[in-house]
C-alpha cells in the first residue's frame, strides 16, 4: 500500500488485488510472450496505479473495475514496449558516441612516449614554474590558489603558464596535451 492510500480503504484493496492479479498477470503473460518477471512487474504498477486511484475504482461493479484494470495493465505493458523499442533503436547511435575506441598499438605507444617526454619537460623547467604547471594541469588548481599556496601574485602565475606552454609547444609539437585555442597564462579564476 501506498503511504497516501487511507486506511479504511486498504482491506479493500487487498480484496481486489486477491481476486483481480491473477486475472491481470494471465492478461500481460500473454502480452509479454510469457516473460514471467515483466508479467509481475506490470501487475505491481497496474495496482499501484489503482491505489492511487482508488476513491474513483471503489465506486465501479466488479466487471468494471477488472476492465480498468486490464486497460491500465495493457497500456502500461505498451508503454514499456515502447521505451525499450526506443532504447533499443539508439543503442547504435549511442555505441558510435560511447565506445571505446579500437585498439591501436602505434597511437598507444606514441601517446605514452608523448607522457613521457610531457613529465620530463616539466621535470626541466626552473622549480617555481614546474610546480606551477604541475599544480594546474595535474591537480586542477586555479591561478589564485596556486598564487596563495605559493606566495606569489595572480600575474606571475599566469607568466610562469604561458612560459611552460611554450616549453611544451616546442618540445612536444602535435602531442602537446591542451588545445592551442586555450588562454595563455592562469587566466583561469
Amino acid at each position: 500500500m501506498s503511504p497516501e492510500t487511507p486506511p479504511c480503504y486498504q482491506d479493500e484493496i487487498k480484496d481486489c488485488f486477491k481476486t483481480m492479479s491473477g486475472r491481470v498477470y494471465t492478461t500481460l503473460r500473454r502480452l509479454t510472450q510469457g516473460d514471467q518477471q515483466l508479467s509481475e512487474d506490470l501487475v505491481q504498477e497496474t495496482f499501484q496505479m489503482a491505489c492511487r486511484n482508488w476513491q474513483d475504482l471503489r465506486e465501479l461493479t466488479e466487471e468494471e473495475r477488472a476492465g480498468w484494470l486490464t486497460r491500465v495493465a495493457i497500456n502500461t505493458a505498451i508503454d514499456v514496449f515502447r521505451r525499450n523499442k526506443t532504447a533499443k533503436e539508439n543503442l547504435p547511435q549511442l555505441w558510435a558516441c560511447y565506445r571505446p575506441p579500437e585498439p591501436d598499438a602505434y597511437r598507444d605507444a606514441l601517446t605514452s612516449a608523448a607522457i613521457q617526454r610531457f613529465i620530463e619537460v616539466i621535470d626541466a623547467m626552473p622549480a617555481q614554474r614546474s610546480l606551477v604547471a604541475y599544480l594546474t594541469w595535474r591537480c586542477g588548481w586555479r591561478g589564485a590558489e596556486i598564487a596563495r599556496a605559493l606566495g606569489i601574485t595572480p600575474g606571475r602565475v599566469s607568466q610562469h603558464l604561458k612560459a611552460a606552454r611554450q616549453e611544451l609547444r616546442e618540445e612536444l609539437g602535435p602531442y602537446v596535451p591542451f588545445e592551442t585555442g586555450e588562454p595563455e597564462g592562469g587566466t583561469r579564476p
